[in-house]
């Protein structure tokens, strides 16, 4: 994964990529220590609360299958670069929400966006790394995946306790800006 090869693809490609596929564990994991400010914010249960996560969940079991057929008909850099910008324009609008229902509708949304991003971000891979470097590329990939998993309730427990549950969507704009940067070259 070095550059000293023509067929080498860069370091900052497959980091990009990663951190794209970080987002998705990330957000499903990050939300569960906001549940009760979210509760209490627009005074709802915490068990009512917890839709976001079941949410998130099943429209990426529903989306992921149809995502990867919407990749395969538009290309994996297109549907990621749609994904990643929807992800991020619904993480802003969620940090705005006025109201449960909207938050619900964003989350739904965001989710969807996340769907489309994981079949794509592993068709990318796919098509930029040469077959001897596969193996090191899809270990990183998943690595990241399992790090942004771990490390979510522990961010959304900083970013929660230092700015509120808002927070938790604006962690994920410095990747989406990052990852839309890697997609752009």
């Amino acid at each position: 994964m070095t550059t000293t090869t023509e067929h080498t693809v860069p370091a900052i490609t497959i980091a990009g990529i990663a951190l794209a596929s970080a987002l998705v564990p990330l957000n499903s994991t990050m939300i569960a220590v906001a549940l009760s400010d979210i509760a209490r914010d627009f005074d709802i249960s915490k068990s009512h609360a917890s839709v976001l996560i079941t949410l998130y969940l099943t429209a990426m079991l529903v989306g992921q299958p149809l995502a990867g057929r919407v990749g395969d008909a538009l290309g994996a850099r297109r549907l990621a670069t749609f994904a990643v910008t929807g992800f991020g324009l619904c993480s802003i609008g969620a940090m705005a929400a006025a109201s449960f229902g909207l938050l619900v509708v964003l989350r739904a949304l965001q989710a969807t966006f996340a769907a489309a991003l994981s079949p794509s971000v592993q068709a990318m891979l796919r098509e930029v790394v040469p077959s001897e470097e596969r193996g090191r590329a899809f270990g990183l990939q998943s690595s990241v995946i399992g790090v942004g998993a771990g490390l979510g309730p522990v961010i959304g427990g900083l970013a929660t306790a230092a700015f509120g549950w808002r927070a938790i969507f604006g962690v994920n704009l410095p990747i989406v800006v990052a990852v839309l940067y890697v997609l752009r070259r």
